[in-house]
């Protein structure tokens, strides 16, 4: 037995999408304090501590107990911790009635780590045995038979009904933290994508102003060079020609200049936003 229980501890341990202290504190500490409970209502009851073989299985339970698996992504560990918890209360529960508590625990964990069918099939195990053992194996109770069968039973629903709202508690916040990190995911590629594209447009408009520039203000400095060479021949035989000529020659390099000046102005825009 205790072979087996070592070997479905180790395989506990290997087990993966296993979570450790953090998850599921409220219900760990809620069964840890139902164990302090049973051992001081076993102190009050017996008159004495617990003897030692149901100390050294409570304080198993108890390791196994804060290092259980808290997904139901993967109910093999779930089922594997349960088994073994169930060998562990199992041989204690033959000395003592009042480890009914940790079937009471155990029922929550199945309720609260596996789908409700399964775990209120896990469940119904525990129940059906503390039952045996209320009515066959310790018969001997202060208390009527029937009275502390109908106080485990509603031991058992109470536990499951707690387990089910802080598991769903629990797999609430998980699914808002990672909905969280996806939208904030989201939100860094749509910052990456925006300045993307408006590095982009900077670009595009940086290639059309240099377009424009090459256009129209090389165009204008061409037909500028040719008037000035008409002109210098009509200086000796046409000298008002000629003026008009150089006079239309200034008028157009004057409007160049101040569209070479608002291009410029425009690409000094374009470089800072590319910054």
């Amino acid at each position: 037995m205790c072979v087996a229980i070592t070997w479905l501890y180790d395989k506990l341990m290997r087990a993966e999408r296993f979570r450790w202290h953090h998850s599921f504190f409220t219900l760990r500490l809620s069964g840890q304090f139902i164990i302090c409970l049973m051992v001081a209502h076993m102190r009050i009851q017996n008159g004495a501590w617990p003897e030692p073989f149901l100390l050294i299985g409570l304080l198993l339970f108890s390791v196994f107990f804060w290092r259980a698996p808290v997904t139901s992504d993967a109910a093999r560990p779930v089922h594997l911790y349960l088994t073994a918890q169930t060998l562990i209360v199992g041989l204690t529960f033959v000395q003592d009635f009042l480890l009914t508590y940790l079937f009471i625990i155990l029922a929550g964990q199945a309720v609260a780590l596996l789908r409700l069918r399964t775990g209120l099939i896990w469940s119904g195990a525990f129940v059906l045995v503390t039952l045996y053992g209320n009515f066959y194996l310790h018969t001997e109770a202060p208390v009527a038979l029937l009275v502390r069968a109908i106080i485990v039973s509603v031991g058992f629903i109470y536990s499951g009904v707690l387990s089910v709202r802080i598991a769903q508690t629990e797999r609430d916040k998980i699914s808002i933290q990672r909905l969280l990190a996806e939208i904030t995911e989201a939100h860094a590629q749509l910052q990456d994508y925006i300045a993307q594209s408006r590095h982009m447009i900077v670009i595009e408009e940086r290639n059309r102003l240099a377009q424009e520039l090459h256009e129209n203000l090389g165009h204008g400095l061409a037909a500028s060079i040719m008037q000035l060479e008409a002109a210098s021949r009509l200086l000796q035989h046409d000298p008002q020609q000629a003026g008009v000529m150089v006079d239309s020659t200034r008028a157009e390099l004057t409007t160049g200049l101040n569209a070479l000046r608002d291009t410029l102005d425009a690409l000094f825009v374009c470089k800072m936003r590319i910054r």
